[in-house]
């Protein structure tokens, strides 16, 4: 009899917890239907204001539908570029066309720039090209900002999340790659991991920036370096003196040679150098503290201040 009961409140506690646990499935609003040619089949040919019509038929032509199409500039663009692929990619509103594109020859001979991101100026250039507002006044800061106050799943947050990423695509293509055969941008990997940040800091989606700048640098023919991004905002890059209190917000102000310049552009100056590596054991002493000098490739060793 003891045994029963003991059985029965176990049954009853697997009861309430199975009670507590909601029935989920998978949810498939964002899923796209990928058709090859055996469903579609395209015409370009049109005497409307349409540039052409995609027919979707099954399989044995049972059923068709007939859809307008209308090209757009980034469809013009890959088209003279590349060749396009017989399947589509078909949404709620739009089909989407894969093109197959040339992969452009690595450049050789040319100049090797390094980049820096950030909040307030998006990408900040060791050339001295600094991308911060658009001609709408807008800014990533702004825009993140603006983010930050939607509610996640809202239409207004899908509304801020597209302007984030237009305005990402807006930033990479200013970016002048003519003549670069190297870009040297920063390893940034679990930025917020382990530490408290703001809903604005939290909309700062850098690994979004970080893909839309290499796939620009691999169109261009640009190879890609990355980076240890420990120190590079600290250091001096006139002198190398590398300290903790040399940056202050913007503004960078070495506490050595007296040298300022915008925070942003001596980080990417410095991302442009072949700074000798540091050593593991260096991060773990946390030089930056009492400061050190941080030379390039060729020079002096790294010594400590005296």
């Amino acid at each position: 009899r003891l045994n029963a009961e003991g059985r029965f409140k176990k049954a009853r506690r697997l009861q309430r917890i199975y009670d507590e646990i909601s029935i989920s499935k998978p949810a498939l609003d964002n899923v796209e239907a990928q058709l090859d040619s055996r469903f579609i089949a395209v015409s370009w040919e049109s005497d409307t204001s349409f540039d052409g019509w995609l027919t979707i038929a099954s399989i044995g032509n049972g059923m068709k539908l007939v859809l307008p199409l209308k090209k757009t500039k980034h469809f013009n663009k890959l088209a003279e570029k590349g060749k396009i692929r017989g399947g589509i990619r078909l949404s709620a509103d739009t089909a989407c066309f894969c093109f197959d594109l040339p992969v452009p020859p690595a450049s050789v001979h040319g100049s090797t720039v390094g980049v820096d991101i950030g909040l307030i100026d998006v990408l900040s250039c060791s050339t001295g090209q600094v991308i911060g507002k658009d001609a709408h006044g807008h800014s990533y800061q702004t825009i993140c900002q603006r983010l930050s106050r939607k509610k996640k799943g809202t239409k207004g947050f899908l509304r801020s999340a597209r302007h984030r990423t237009n305005f990402l695509h807006w930033a990479v293509n200013r970016l002048n790659l003519s003549g670069v055969s190297v870009l040297q941008r920063e390893n940034i990997r679990d930025l917020r991991k382990f530490r408290r940040s703001t809903r604005t800091m939290q909309a700062w989606n850098y690994k979004e920036l970080f893909d839309i700048l290499d796939g620009a640098a691999s169109d261009a023919g640009v190879q890609i370096r990355k980076l240890n991004p420990s120190y590079t905002s600290q250091r001096c890059s006139n002198c190398g003196w590398t300290w903790k209190g040399n940056r202050k917000g913007k503004v960078f102000k070495c506490a050595r040679c007296g040298f300022t310049h915008d925070a942003d552009l001596n980080a990417s100056l410095n991302l442009s150098f072949n700074l000798l590596e540091l050593p593991a054991k260096i991060h773990l002493q946390h030089p930056s503290r009492t400061g050190f000098y941080w030379v390039a490739v060729g020079q002096e060793h790294i010594v400590p201040a005296v």
